[in-house]
C-alpha cells in the first residue's frame, strides 16, 4: 500500500479497549520472554517458541518469538515481503513449522493440519480474502460451519453474520464474485465467524478498501474482541493497526525486531520513521 492509501485508511482508526494489560515498548531482546516462561503463562494463549519455516529451501522465518494473550488484540506490522503473511499461514497450519513449536491453549500445533487447527479454533481470513466467488454469500457463510453438525446453532448464527453485517444480508443470494471489495472482505470475516472461532486471524483486512470500509470493519473487530475473540492481525497500515491493538511486532526479514504496547510501538521513532513516513 501507497504512502496516499495509508493517508486514507487511517481515517479507518478505530481505539482499542484499555482493559489490557501490556508491556512497554522495547527492544525485541528486552521485551520479549523467553520461551519457556512464556509457555508457562496462564495469559499467554498462543506461543510462537522459536519458530522457523519457508517455502522449498528459502527460510522465511528465522526463529520467532511471540505471544498473543487471550482476549487481545495483537497486530503484526512489516514490509512487503516481512514473513508477517508467512506467520499466519503457519500458525493456521498451511504452512508447516520447519522448526521450534507453535502452542495453542497449552497444546502444540506442529502436526496439526490445517481442519484440525480450526476446529480447535483458530480461523484465517487470508489476504486477498479468498471467498468462493460461484457461490452465493450465503453459501459462503455455511461453507465457515462445514465443521459443524449443530444445524440450528449455524442458522442463529448465520442470522447473527447477517445483522453483524447487514449488506450480507440483503446480498444473500447473490454470488460472491459480484461483491465490492469491502462487500468480500465483510463476508470473509463472517465466513470465518460461522466457525466459531476463539482466535481470529486477520491478514490486510484493509487492503484496497475505502476508507469509510476501513472504518467500518474496524469497529467491527474491536467489537468481536470485546465481546471476547482474541484477534491475531497482519497489516501494513501501521497506524491503523496499532491504534485498534493492544500490543504490537515489528518484523523485517522474517525477524521480530521490536515489540511491545501499540501506543509506544507508535510513539517509537523507528516505528515513525519506517512505517509511518515520519
Amino acid at each position: 500500500m501507497d504512502n496516499n492509501d495509508t493517508s486514507k485508511a487511517e481515517q479507518g482508526e478505530v481505539e482499542p479497549s484499555k482493559s489490557q494489560p501490556s508491556e512497554e515498548s522495547k527492544t525485541v531482546e528486552e521485551s520479549q520472554p523467553a520461551p519457556d516462561k512464556a509457555i508457562a503463562s496462564e495469559d499467554n494463549y498462543v506461543v510462537f517458541k522459536g519458530v522457523k519455516t519457508g517455502y522449498g529451501q528459502m527460510e522465511v522465518l528465522h526463529g520467532i518469538d511471540l505471544t498473543v494473550k487471550k482476549g487481545e488484540i495483537v497486530s503484526l506490522i512489516g514490509a512487503n515481503g516481512a514473513g508477517k503473511s508467512t506467520t499466519l499461514m503457519t500458525l493456521s497450519g498451511v504452512n508447516r513449522v520447519w522448526d521450534g513449536e507453535i502452542i495453542f491453549d497449552g497444546e502444540s500445533l506442529n502436526n496439526l493440519q490445517p481442519h484440525e487447527i480450526v476446529a480447535r479454533g483458530i480461523c484465517h481470513v487470508p489476504e486477498g480474502r479468498q471467498i468462493f466467488p460461484d457461490l452465493t454469500v450465503r453459501e459462503n457463510l455455511q461453507m465457515g460451519a462445514f465443521l459443524r453438525n449443530d444445524k440450528d446453532e449455524i442458522q442463529a448464527d448465520l442470522e447473527k453474520c447477517f445483522k453483524l453485517f447487514p449488506i450480507l444480508d440483503e446480498r444473500s443470494t447473490q454470488l460472491g464474485g459480484t461483491l465490492s471489495g469491502g462487500e468480500q472482505q465483510m463476508l470473509a470475516i463472517a465466513r470465518a465467524l460461522m466457525a466459531r472461532p476463539n482466535v481470529l486471524l486477520l491478514d490486510e483486512p484493509s487492503l484496497g478498501l475505502a476508507p469509510f470500509i476501513i472504518q467500518q470493519i474496524f469497529a467491527i473487530v474491536k467489537d468481536l474482541n470485546a465481546q471476547g475473540t482474541t484477534v491475531f492481525i497482519v497489516e501494513q497500515n501501521a497506524k491503523a493497526a496499532l491504534r485498534l491493538s493492544h500490543r504490537g511486532y515489528v518484523m523485517e526479514t522474517g525477524k521480530i525486531v521490536l515489540s511491545g504496547k501499540a501506543e509506544k510501538l507508535i510513539e517509537d521513532p523507528r516505528v515513525r520513521e519506517a512505517f509511518l513516513g515520519e
